[in-house]
């Protein structure tokens, strides 16, 4: 029998970590000069990272195989989260450049990502689970 207060809710959780990393990414895009409404943006922001994660557990879910090579796999998810928050910046006219901004949401997503362990342990667990899954 599990006690009640040792179970962990995993979608809680994996709101938490989305959330986390759609105040970086939205940080990022707002201070990159957007059109358009700052509630609408951060919104779309979460969807879309909420999206993606929710697409890569289901993945995660569905995988069999072994666990190594953990820095491609989580290289390739900081790179597929990027993409989706500056996507949704794009639909925002972002006015500034590509590559800076690209960068900028990289580097915020990845800080989300260093401090998780410390922060969500089982999310943490389950974002380095799987690290031979490819995109």
């Amino acid at each position: 029998m599990r006690d009640s207060s040792t179970t962990v809710d995993l979608g809680a959780l994996l709101t938490c970590f989305t959330a986390e990393l759609a105040d970086a990414a939205y940080s990022v895009l707002l201070r990159s000069r957007i059109c358009g409404s700052w509630i609408d943006l951060k919104m779309d922001v979460w969807r879309a990272l909420a999206e993606t994660v929710k697409r890569r557990m289901e993945q995660i879910s569905r995988a069999n195989r072994p666990t190594h090579l953990i820095e491609p796999w989580r290289e390739a998810v900081l790179a597929e989260l990027t993409d989706a928050a500056y996507r949704t910046g794009l639909r925002y006219g972002l006015q500034s450049s590509f590559l800076d901004v690209e960068l900028e949401l990289h580097r915020a997503l990845s800080l989300v990502v260093e401090r998780l362990p410390a922060r969500h342990s089982v999310a943490a667990r389950l974002w380095r689970l799987r690290p031979g899954l490819h995109v």
